[in-house]
């Protein structure tokens, strides 16, 4: 091949390998020490990195496979076939991860408020019931307000909401896991048949150049188109009005355009006769490696710069008193009421509701709690501090917050010696307000003062306070 005589090409392509090494381990490393963050954890981790690692293989046989020595045909047979299965369906994957985080979150605001309007309807006087109760009802037209997020579309929160919570494990880590691994299983039965048939790609084949290319790699071909073309596009029409907080819908759909684009570029050069000059300049496998770091950058790069656009962003807002503060909106009725509706979009709906629920609870009135010092809190009380518990709290909850290991070691001893106070879940509380203003407050501000931002410095006078 020419490529092989060409001086300088072997260099240029080590080095440009070297870059690509760099740029994985430092964006992979990155994306792992923020594994924490919302926008990363949302991403589902054990997928990602699961798509990196075959990325990175795949993609050292598409650029360095052509100038080794060392590597038998088979080698690249077997990473083509066995590999890019897994790179796409791990896209896949957090498609739907993505979809089922948005919908639950949405289901859960919907569930609590129809919980709310009944207990209006059925006039009940609640234990529980607080200054905001009296002052405000919350409403689906607060979401309506927020342009971002459609409840329209949801599917009934009574149907919507009980199959989500009992098929939930189909979205979790562990059973995409599953399927990835029974995917991966029919590949390597197809490719062990296509090893016993094929000549040029077995074990005793002599070593040869031009290795990614052949009618052996037509049953993943096939298996890709569907994945990219056909299952793809079923995908992105499921999540059709799901919005997001971290720009991953958008960062997926980016995939699936990008690693179609490259696929097609891929097998032009590679089977298709009038450009088979390219090759003896251009191997094949460079529009594969191409393809693949892009969806490398794609998965951990992108993330990554939207975290630091995010901080930046967020110190550079306007210090002034057109927009709320974070107390102001935790007080005020209305704007708490569209931040819940944005928390919908960053995932993290059961903060925001477990904090309305517990305060709720600490501003039950007075008379109901005012001799409870001498004959302990009212069964209706005690009630409610369990059913916060069981709903928020206890391991493997429907709407379970992210606390500390040992704030939760603490309420289960507190729950199982039934020492019961309004006062338990004020560690909880601390640590939940700490997270909705680290994360969930800052993007609301940003939204925000991204959506009127061009009227200028009176973008904010909506938000002033009303005394």
């Amino acid at each position: 091949m020419l490529l092989r005589s060409a001086a300088g090409i072997p260099a240029v392509v080590f080095t440009t390998y070297a870059i690509y090494l760099l740029s994985v381990l430092s964006t992979s490393y990155y994306f792992w020490n923020y594994r924490n963050h919302p926008g990363i954890r949302s991403r589902s981790i054990q997928l990602t990195f699961i798509g990196v690692v075959a990325s990175f293989f795949l993609s050292s046989v598409y650029l360095v496979g052509p100038l080794t020595q060392f590597l038998p045909c088979f080698i690249t047979l077997w990473c083509g076939s066995v590999l890019t299965p897994i790179v796409l369906l791990t896209t896949v994957g957090k498609f739907l991860r993505v979809a089922f985080l948005y919908r639950t979150s949405l289901s859960k605001l919907k569930a609590e408020r129809q919980r709310l309007e009944e207990q209006k309807e059925r006039h009940k006087v609640s234990s529980v019931s607080s200054q905001r109760d009296e002052i405000f009802e919350p409403s689906d037209i607060l979401l309506d307000i927020d342009s971002f997020t459609n409840t329209k579309e949801a599917i009934p929160t009574e149907v919507n909401n009980s199959w989500l919570h009992q098929n939930s494990y189909i979205f979790e880590d562990r059973f995409l896991i599953r399927i990835l691994g029974g995917f991966t299983i029919f590949h390597i039965l197809v490719t062990v048949v296509i090893q016993c048939l094929t000549q040029d790609y077995s074990f005793s084949a002599p070593l040869r150049d031009d290795c990614l290319s052949g009618w052996e790699y037509f049953p993943v071909y096939v298996a890709g188109s569907c994945e990219i073309f056909v299952l793809g596009p079923i995908v992105i029409q499921y999540i059709r009005g799901v919005t997001d907080a971290y720009n991953i819908v958008k960062e997926l759909v980016a995939l699936v355009l990008t690693t179609g684009v490259g696929m097609c570029i891929y097998l032009i050069f590679a089977y298709i006769p009038p450009v088979y000059d390219v090759r003896f300049t251009v191997p094949v496998g460079v529009w594969g490696f191409v393809t693949l770091w892009n969806i490398h950058l794609l998965n951990c790069g992108l993330p990554l710069m939207e975290i630091y656009i995010t901080n930046r962003r967020s110190k550079n807002l306007p210090r002034d008193r057109k927009h709320p503060s974070f107390e102001e909106v935790l007080d005020h009725p209305v704007l708490f009421e569209k931040f819940k509706a944005f928390s919908v979009k960053d995932f993290s709906v059961e903060n925001t509701l477990f904090y309305e629920r517990y305060v709720r609870l600490k501003t039950t009135p007075s008379f109901l709690v005012k001799n409870f010092l001498t004959r302990g809190l009212p069964n209706e009380i005690q009630n409610e501090l369990l059913t916060i518990y069981n709903t928020f709290i206890r391991e493997d909850s429907e709407y379970q917050v992210n606390l500390r290991g040992e704030t939760l070691r603490e309420l289960d001893n507190r729950i199982q010696e039934k020492d019961l106070s309004i006062c338990m879940f004020e560690t909880a509380l601390t640590e939940v307000k700490l997270l909705m203003y680290q994360h969930t407050f800052k993007r609301y501000l940003q939204q925000e003062f991204q959506t009127i931002g061009g009227l200028g410095n009176h973008g904010y006078a909506s938000h002033e306070i009303i005394p």
